[in-house]
């Protein structure tokens, strides 16, 4: 009876109720978790250990980049999935200790947690180019996407709200959507389900009883998604803004981004767009590119403008600026257009040349950005009109490109690369800042290191692991940050800082600077 009253292995669990009275035992655990709430598991309920306030759990490791907590007290463990996680296994490893002892007895188990997969819902709309005129219909592209790890189920509805002033003419009813209006409000619904990674698109036809500038967002709910389950939850999509009796001025324009130009064939590779990872509504002037700025209402293009192949097919989104001809550093205007192979700069409907509303025919300094290389601007203003005979070509050698003094420490001869008998943007900004480095501070190859070895996949950390996404280190745009093996991003990094022909030295923290004012 005295022996059943020890406790010989100090974890707090006396012989007598302990499993296993010899060594303090943690058992590993099982959660199933839905996305959108918080699950609970009892993890103290088969380990030695007691709850109680003499006992410790903490996590340790494991992939599950959800929210976790511990209540010693009782045992369990709570749980709140990440986005991404629906349709994975993750882990929470912890270690639970008996803190009344000296040094401390703890054991260690882990927790195997399935995230159900789900449906998720995003939507785009896109909006039409240029100014209308009133009285004119016009119409708007709305495409749902189902983002999730699961096939829709039940009714999806969207919801825009016209501004004062538009008035609801018809819709596509092609492809299962149904719509109708009351007031201002235009509804959109379809029962039959959106399998995970497609998505499904419908046009609204408006008229504008008057000149103005009609912005407005729509938004998705249903279908089964955990999140946007009302009117109040609805995912939203990006904010349109049409321009009724404006200004407008355009401009046809022509980039080639290194990391993504293939010298074999004189043209750029469009994987990104072949995965399917390009954004539908323009990336710059939030979340991960906030450095970028962005003037105005998001461009979004469609599905049908992605699916195009060959010369024309679209590489990426860039940046377009329009800059005071008096002052270069201040940015009037600037537009997201779509980058095709062949390096034309085109508007969201993949074919006409970039429209700036609201602006006066008037000479600007041009200046172009991409989210992963360095920008150019024109070394002299460029005259525009509303029509689009105004070219320019930033992989021609005869454009003059903007250089900072002389005198200036961040001076080059070369805003942009040479590749023969055309010029690039310099490719390899992984960060967000304006320079391209191998080596030192800040350097380039550490984010794109980072990326590969703090993916939650890559559980033993992995040099040669590959991440897929649409991705700032994802340096050669092929939809995959490597960082060693076939095809690694690192590669072109290193390629261009050696062979830059200012870097006589070989210098591994040679430093390329962006050419902007």
């Amino acid at each position: 009876s005295d022996w059943l009253t020890l406790d010989c292995d100090k974890d707090g669990n006396p012989n007598g109720t302990d499993p296993n009275p010899q060594t303090a035992t943690a058992a590993n655990d099982v959660l199933t978790a839905n996305f959108g709430v918080t699950s609970t598991v009892n993890v103290l309920s088969n380990d030695d250990f007691l709850a109680g306030a003499n006992t410790s759990i903490t996590k340790t490791g494991g992939t599950a980049g959800g929210t976790v907590s511990f209540n010693a007290s009782t045992g369990v463990m709570s749980y709140t999935p990440t986005a991404s996680e629906p349709g994975n296994s993750v882990t929470v490893i912890y270690q639970v200790c008996n803190t009344l002892v000296t040094p401390q007895v703890c054991a260690s188990a882990t927790v195997t947690i399935t995230v159900p997969p789900v449906p998720r819902l995003s939507i785009a709309k896109a909006a039409p180019l240029g100014s209308v005129n009133a009285f004119d219909n016009f119409t708007y592209t709305i495409t749902v996407s189902n983002m999730g790890t699961a096939s829709t189920t039940g009714t999806i509805t969207v919801k825009d709200t016209l501004q004062s002033g538009l008035s609801f003419v018809s819709s596509s009813t092609a492809t299962g959507w149904s719509c109708s209006s009351s007031g201002q409000v235009v509804t959109c619904v379809r029962t039959s389900n959106i399998p995970s990674g497609t998505n499904s698109s419908f046009s609204i036809t408006v008229t504008a009883l008057n000149n103005g500038v009609y912005q407005n967002k729509a938004g998705v709910y249903g279908g089964g998604d955990p999140v946007a389950t009302n009117g109040t939850t609805a995912a939203q999509s990006n904010n349109t803004s049409v321009s009724v009796g404006q200004s407008v001025v355009k401009l046809t324009a022509k980039v080639f981004l290194r990391g993504a130009y293939d010298t074999s064939v004189g043209l750029m590779l469009d994987g990104l767009r072949s995965q399917g990872l390009i954004p539908l509504v323009q990336p710059y002037g939030k979340g991960s590119y906030t450095d970028i700025p962005h003037i105005g209402t998001d461009e979004a293009t469609t599905t049908s403008v992605l699916a195009v192949t060959g010369n024309n097919a679209i590489v990426d989104w860039v940046s377009v600026e329009l800059r005071d001809k008096n002052n270069p550093s201040t940015i009037l205007y600037s537009r997201s257009g779509l980058l095709q192979r062949d390096g034309d700069i085109v508007d969201v409907d993949g074919l006409s040349c970039l429209s700036f509303v609201g602006a006066i025919p008037e000479s600007y300094f041009v200046s172009v950005r991409h989210r992963n290389h360095l920008g150019a601007m024109t070394s002299n203003t460029i005259s525009l009109t509303s029509s689009c005979s105004a070219l320019v070509d930033f992989t021609s050698p005869s454009l003059n490109v903007y250089k900072k003094a002389f005198t200036d420490p961040e001076y080059t001869a070369y805003p942009t690369i040479d590749l023969g008998s055309v010029r690039a943007l310099w490719g390899g900004n992984a960060s967000p800042d304006r320079f391209v480095i191998y080596q030192g501070p800040n350097n380039d190859r550490t984010f794109i290191g980072s990326v590969v070895l703090t993916d939650a996949g890559n559980t033993e950390g992995l040099n040669n692991y590959m991440v897929t996404g649409y991705l700032r280190p994802d340096i050669n745009l092929d939809g995959l940050v490597i960082f060693q093996g076939p095809n690694n991003d690192v590669n072109l990094l290193f390629n261009e800082i050696f062979t830059h022909p200012e870097n006589v030295e070989k210098l591994n923290n040679f430093i390329i600077y962006q050419q902007l004012p």
